[in-house]
């Protein structure tokens, strides 16, 4: 299930379009929430397969399952584990997805990841939440500013990939918001 999830997921990012069946959508769903309705304790290939699924989901089941995503972070201080990082961009993961179909989740979600208490040592993390909030404020005043600046920066800093991702991303935005 988990493969073809995955596979239907990269699928429609590039193509835009959505191969997953409503059946394998229901059971991925029903996966996440019998993991929250279990004391929400994620274990690390929850995490991966959650956020290689993020398009297959409604946008309120993508709102939840993220959210309580950041409570476990939280409650239970993986933050001492080695895939703290890992399940930090997961829900940025997330919260992309929703920007593509519900800013108004999209920028919840962002705030309560904003809660959590990100060390310099995940500084990519915290360029890429920059990156979400500068999409946001794009779609609400279609203003290109924080973002163009954003992307000066990372030339500045010669991060060419992350550069060229961001422009993507903020492409396909623009396609659907502009």
């Amino acid at each position: 299930m988990f493969q073809a999830a995955i596979e239907c997921n990269y699928y429609q990012d590039l193509s835009a379009t959505d191969l997953a069946s409503d059946t394998l959508k229901e059971k991925l769903t029903e996966h996440f929430h019998q993991i929250i309705e279990d004391k929400n304790v994620w274990q690390y290939e929850d995490i991966f397969y959650f956020g290689n699924t993020v398009l297959l989901f409604s946008p309120k089941n993508l709102y939840q399952i993220a959210f309580n995503l950041i409570d476990f972070i939280q409650v239970h201080n993986i933050s001492a584990k080695e895939w703290y990082g890992f399940a930090l961009n997961m829900v940025l993961n997330a919260d992309f997805a929703l920007i593509k179909i519900d800013s108004v989740r999209a920028s919840r979600l962002l705030t309560n990841f904003d809660e959590l208490d990100i060390k310099d040592i995940y500084s990519l993390t915290n360029i890429r939440k920059k990156f979400r909030r500068c999409l946001l404020e794009y779609i609400q005043d279609h203003s290109n500013t924080s973002v163009a600046k954003l992307i000066s920066y990372l030339d500045f800093f010669n991060m060419t990939d992350l550069k060229h991702d961001f422009q993507v991303a903020f492409d396909q935005i623009k396609q659907i918001y502009g």
